[in-house]
């Protein structure tokens, strides 16, 4: 399970890549941006998860999550985008791994705090799915997200239109399931850094 979730993330970041590269060649300013491209690594706390069955409730253990986005300016601080999420699901009370994708759209405001920082909410919308070796682990539902992003670019890395920043917020799934129980949880938090152009 870990080496198909290792091969979906190298796909998704040489997909990154080569967007970077076409998008980097057209350059850009920090303060007045067109559009954000980013991709970050982390960590999705342990939560509860609601899964119908006897005992309802079950604690997910903490795990590896990867998050990719493009999101392109309507305005001066308003964008709006799309994103994919990669993570892997598991728990103590079952001998089953899952690993779980997400793709859905985004609208984030942007806020400069200086020439150097700029804070950047979002509310996340998306399609939810889960593959496994054991059917009763795969869903499909609907996922709802808060982020927020601390985006940083210092001088070295304002001459390749580039920035780095630490990215926060929780994930949750509030409608979902598959044809015996359903699957939903509230919002499980997540921390992330990574970089972007």
């Amino acid at each position: 399970m870990q080496r198909f979730l290792g091969k979906r993330v190298i796909l998704v970041l040489v997909l990154c890549a080569s967007i970077g590269t076409v998008v980097s060649s057209q350059g850009q300013s920090f303060t007045e941006p067109r559009y954000d491209l980013g991709a970050s690594i982390g960590y999705w706390v342990s939560g509860d998860v609601y899964l119908g069955l006897p005992d309802d409730w079950y604690s997910k253990n903490g795990s590896f999550l990867f998050r990719t986005w493009f999101d392109g300016y309507l305005m001066p601080k308003l964008a709006a985008g799309v994103y994919v999420n990669l993570s892997s699901v598991n728990f103590d009370d079952f001998d089953t791994e899952a690993t779980m994708y997400e793709f859905g759209v985004a609208l984030k405001p942007r806020f400069l705090v200086s020439p150097e920082f700029a804070i950047k909410p979002g509310v996340n919308l998306g399609y939810r799915g889960a593959s496994s070796d054991t059917a009763a682990a795969e869903f499909d539902a609907f996922g709802l997200n808060l982020s927020v992003e601390l985006q940083y670019q210092p001088a070295p890395l304002a001459e390749y239109g580039m920035y780095v920043f630490a990215d926060t917020g929780f994930l949750s799934q509030p409608a979902g399931g598959n044809e015996d129980q359903d699957i939903t949880f509230p919002p499980i938090f997540y921390i992330s850094i990574g970089a972007g152009i």
